[in-house]
């Protein structure tokens, strides 16, 4: 006791490898006097008579062996409860990412696209509007004008591309990673990034379907020779190519938001495969090249309709409704656009 550790009426004692703390019911002068005083006493006892610091002793011992045992069970029963508790919590994660994974299959495959990027819609600002409808103009601007050379595209654009991509992504998202999603312009430049898309590839759409016509592409659609071109069409391929470097943008708007998910890998290696695809099929310049780039501007166009309604807010899922007790037929849902996307690398690998 003299030795122990005290704090109040409690004291720790060192009792062999353990630990034992001890609860005084007196104080610790007066217990250590106290003591001496019996062991001064008892000192002269004989040696064949039991002392009452014996007694005293194995009392003590005995408390202090049948606190250990408490605590040993305590501590035992505590393990085991906590084991428990762990296999339960393992079930029920169990079931509920088995639920997840029924329910949201659909919602796993909008990862691929900007589908409920915002989880709660920003404050439109008109103003943020303006700079980035500005700025796309802008940059249509000069790829028109980048047109009327009628040129081959440079590999430096690929190239730069394959670099600048991942390492712009990876230190954005170490810049994200203990911030909050970004509100402002985020919203708006991505709303007109969308639009900007819808129109240009909407337009690229007609283009093509106009210039394959006129220059008897389509009918056969495939076996065409590649000499059979024209400025329009190589235009249309250029414009078609550089919309596709545009999109790298929207993993950036992604990452703002801090919405890149399960699906990160392969959405870095398909928009790097589309830069890298595009490029070559504008080195060709002719022939089947329009029927690859007619078919992805249509889905294009589709895709960036459903994404601008989508960041809107409006109610784009079509149904058809039969009568009064018939069911209701949704016509598109947002499940649709990956089987649409996925049908479209079925066709063009069909035609390849």
């Amino acid at each position: 006791v003299a030795a122990g550790a005290h704090q109040g009426n409690r004291c720790l004692v060192k009792e062999g490898d353990h630990v034992v703390m001890l609860e005084l019911v007196q104080c610790r002068e007066t217990f250590i006097t106290r003591a001496q005083k019996r062991l001064h006493l008892m000192a002269g006892s004989g040696a064949g008579e039991s002392s009452p610091l014996s007694h005293m002793l194995s009392s003590f011992l005995g408390a202090a062996g049948h606190l250990k045992e408490r605590v040993e069970a305590v501590s035992h029963s505590a393990s085991e409860s906590i084991k428990e508790a762990k296999e339960a919590t393992a079930t029920a994660a169990a079931s509920i990412r088995e639920t997840v994974e029924a329910v949201g299959h659909g919602d796993r495959r909008l990862q691929l696209g900007q589908l409920d990027i915002f989880l709660h819609r920003p404050a439109f600002v008109h103003r943020r509007m303006f700079y980035g409808l500005t700025a796309v103009v802008l940059y249509a601007g000069c790829v028109v004008r980048s047109v009327e050379i009628d040129t081959p595209p440079s590999i430096a654009v690929p190239i730069v591309a394959s670099f600048a991509y991942p390492s712009v992504l990876w230190m954005l998202s170490r810049a994200m990673q203990h911030r909050m999603p970004t509100q402002q312009y985020v919203f708006e430049l991505l709303l007109a990034f969308d639009l900007y898309q819808l129109i240009c590839e909407t337009f690229i759409f007609v283009g093509f379907c106009v210039e394959a016509q006129r220059l008897g592409l389509l009918v056969p659609p495939w076996g065409n020779p590649m000499e059979v071109s024209s400025p329009m069409l190589r235009a249309l391929l250029w414009l078609h190519y550089h919309n596709r470097v545009l999109e790298l943008l929207d993993t950036v708007f992604r990452l703002t938001q801090k919405r890149f998910h399960s699906y990160g890998a392969i959405h870095v290696w398909l928009r790097l495969l589309a830069v890298w695809t595009w490029f070559a099929v504008c080195r060709v310049g002719g022939g089947d090249t329009y029927f690859h780039g007619m078919l992805n501007a249509g889905v294009s166009a589709l895709r960036y309709l459903v994404f601008t309604l989508g960041l809107l807010r409006w109610n784009w899922n079509f149904k058809v409704d039969f009568g009064l007790y018939a069911p209701k037929m949704q016509v598109f849902r947002k499940e649709h656009l990956y089987a649409i996307q996925v049908g479209q690398c079925a066709l063009l690998a069909l035609h390849a």
